[in-house]
C-alpha cells in the first residue's frame, strides 16, 4: 500500500468516526464504543462464537436500510446482535412499525432500551420495540415480513442454527437480509438467497449486501 493510500485510508477512517459520533449526538443516543460480551451463565455457551460489540458505521447502514424500507416495505426490523441499539434507532427513524433486538449481553440490551427511549422522546415518535436477551440461535422470526440486519455478530455455527430453526418461516414469509461485512453468506446462498443489491468501498474494506430469496 502506497503512502498516499495509507493517508487516504486514515482520513476516511477519521471521517467515519466523526460521522458516527455526530449521528449519536443528533439521535440523542450513545452507541459509539467497543466492549467484549458479558453474559449470564445460561448463555455462556454462545460466548466463544460471539464477537465484541462495535456498532456498524452509520452511513452504509442508513443507506441499506432506507433502500430496503422503500423497496420492500418490511413490517419488522430485526437486529441480530443489536448491541446498544444503533440500528434499531435508525429503524425508528425510517418508521419501521416494529423493532426487535436480539442480544446475549444483558448490559448492552439495557443500553439499547435507554437509547431507544431517548430517541423516542427526542423525536416525539411512538416506537414499538422488543428486546430479547437470548442467543440468535434460539430466536424465531415473527410472522410479519422482516428485514434482518447482521453486522458480523457471531460465528457460522450460530447463524446456521438460526437459519435451521427458522427454515419454515423463511420459506413462507417475505424476508430480506441486510448484511454488513458478510462472512457467512454461503449459508444464505444454500437456502436460495441471492444478492440483490450491494455497496462497497473500492478496497472492499466496507461491504453491505442485501439478500432476498429467488423469485421474491
Amino acid at each position: 500500500m502506497s503512502l498516499y493510500q495509507r493517508v487516504q485510508k486514515r482520513i476516511h477512517f477519521a471521517a467515519e468516526q466523526w460521522t458516527n459520533q455526530l449521528c449519536d449526538v443528533c439521535l440523542g443516543i450513545k452507541t459509539d464504543f467497543i466492549c467484549e460480551p458479558q453474559v449470564e451463565d445460561e448463555l455462556a455457551a454462545a460466548v466463544p462464537f460471539a464477537k465484541r460489540y462495535h456498532a456498524t458505521n452509520y452511513v452504509p447502514a442508513w443507506r441499506a436500510l432506507r433502500y430496503v424500507r422503500r423497496k420492500y416495505a418490511p413490517e419488522t426490523l430485526v437486529d441480530l446482535g443489536c448491541g446498544a441499539g444503533r440500528i434499531l434507532a435508525l429503524g425508528g427513524l425510517l418508521r419501521f412499525p416494529q423493532l426487535i433486538g436480539v442480544e446475549i449481553d444483558r448490559n448492552l440490551l439495557a443500553d439499547a432500551d435507554r437509547n431507544l427511549s431517548r430517541f423516542s422522546s427526542r423525536f416525539r415518535r411512538t416506537v414499538q420495540w422488543n428486546l430479547l436477551n437470548i442467543s440468535a440461535s434460539d430466536f424465531r422470526l415473527p410472522e410479519s415480513s422482516c428485514a434482518v440486519f447482521l453486522f458480523n455478530p457471531f460465528d457460522a455455527c450460530i447463524m446456521e442454527a438460526f437459519l435451521r430453526g427458522n427454515d419454515t418461516r423463511l420459506q413462507l414469509q417475505d424476508t430480506t437480509f441486510v448484511c454488513a461485512n458478510p462472512r457467512t453468506e454461503y449459508l444464505l446462498q444454500a437456502l436460495d438467497f441471492k444478492v440483490v443489491h450491494e455497496w462497497r468501498h473500492a478496497d472492499f474494506s466496507r461491504i453491505v449486501r442485501i439478500y432476498r430469496r429467488r423469485g421474491k
